[in-house]
């Protein structure tokens, strides 16, 4: 270290124990933006807050002994479910999730008719 960056690092240290005491507890603040999952080898950026939230008892029934990490599970949304909706129709759906780049076959550990 060269002499005079020691000369200020002497002279800082005491002004600077004289001044920390008053600052806020504030001063360092750290806040949670979110993190990154792995599912099957393709990382995904899951929000620190979520966007929605499952019923315990919907969210028990659903993800009944599936796998979870951080307390999320994946699973996939099929909506607009006809009547008439078969083995068939859901296979086509599910081929077609595979043309989508962010869409994984671990989203299948769980899924949801809407």
């Amino acid at each position: 270290m060269p002499p005079s960056a020691l000369v200020i690092l002497t002279t800082l240290f005491p002004l600077l124990s004289l001044i920390l005491p008053f600052l806020p507890p504030t001063f360092a603040q750290l806040t949670p933006t979110g993190s990154t999952l792995v599912l099957n080898g393709i990382s995904y950026y899951v929000p620190a807050t979520p966007l929605t939230n499952l019923e315990h008892g919907f969210k028990s029934s659903l993800l009944n002994g599936k796998s979870s990490a951080a307390g999320l599970t994946p699973v996939t949304v099929v909506s607009g479910i006809r009547a008439d909706f078969s083995q068939s129709d859901l296979e086509k759906t599910v081929v077609g999730f595979g043309g989508d780049d962010v869409w994984s076959g671990g989203f299948l550990e769980g899924m949801w008719w809407g």
